[in-house]
């Protein structure tokens, strides 16, 4: 997976706001994140695929 250049500074919170993309590469570079979805199905998604990206 290629990574985006995260922009924001190492201490400050990356949004999410939706599918969960930007989650998982916050995470791989050891950012803090908060995600947002409206629709409960596609929360659903982004969960089961944060979930993949860790194991």
């Amino acid at each position: 997976m290629k990574y985006k250049k995260m922009r924001a500074l190492p201490e400050k919170i990356i949004l999410d706001l939706c599918g969960g993309t930007t989650a998982i590469v916050a995470e791989k570079l050891g950012r803090k994140w908060i995600g947002i979805e409206i629709n409960a199905k596609y929360l659903e998604v982004a969960e089961e695929r944060i979930k993949k990206a860790h194991e």
